[in-house]
């Protein structure tokens, strides 16, 4: 099997972002050199993110394991889950370097960037609408982010929580893997960092999600 060295940025294409080599090759061995870990596998479970250090691109990596911090060089196939593309790797070699990624600050209005679906409000019917719509800048899936708004509701079952800037916009934040967490409040103002994700609503429609790693990803604010 051909290995390729894959230039490691990113592309919108429709909503997903995807790494910048010929259609052709996807499914192919590639092969991403002294990249950082910005999220664990013992944090995620089933998974762990790597991130350029100039922070321009991540991707999602399945099938092996590494630490939050270590800089790695990943090898495995190309392939696409839930809207990202992924790694599903065959090794992982730790190699020396390691810094930690400083989360890219945005507003969570932005967080997925490229399309999505999301609630929009028509002022001539004076209600919400549930529409594909083109959202600010490029894509930031597998970016380590940091957003904030106020806190619409929570679910303890899935340890999630959901954000609004109080214009009928939302973000669902939910807990990577088995991490123990104490979610905020409903109308606390919060703080969240975490990997820019991702996921399949009832619908079977891409929706953003921000994946926090732990507890100290959550800052809460008085009202």
């Amino acid at each position: 099997m051909r290995l390729h060295t894959v230039v490691f940025c990113l592309v919108v294409i429709g909503v997903l972002c995807t790494l910048a080599v010929p259609a052709e090759v996807s499914g192919a061995a590639v092969q991403l050199a002294n990249v950082v870990v910005t999220a664990g596998s013992s944090e995620l479970g089933d998974c762990f993110y790597i991130e350029e250090p100039n922070r321009t691109s991540g991707i999602k990596v399945t099938g092996q394991t590494a630490a939050r911090g270590e800089a790695v060089t990943v090898t495995g196939v190309l392939t696409r889950h839930n809207g990202e593309v992924e790694i599903a790797a065959t090794s992982v070699s730790h190699v020396s370097g390691g810094v930690d990624i400083r989360p890219l600050g945005m507003s969570f209005t932005n967080v997925g960037g490229g399309w999505a679906w999301r609630w929009v409000y028509n002022p001539v019917l004076h209600h919400s609408e549930y529409k594909w719509v083109q959202l600010i800048g490029l894509s930031t899936i597998a970016l380590l982010v940091r957003t904030w708004g106020r806190v619409d509701s929570v679910d303890t079952s899935t340890k999630s929580f959901i954000i609004t800037d109080g214009n009928r916009q939302y973000l669902k934040c939910m807990a990577a893997g088995l991490t123990p967490v104490q979610l905020p409040q409903a109308g606390q103002f919060v703080v969240v960092t975490g990997i820019s994700a991702t996921e399949l609503n009832l619908q079977g429609q891409l929706e953003p999600l921000l994946r926090f790693r732990s507890q100290s990803d959550i800052s809460v604010y008085p009202n």
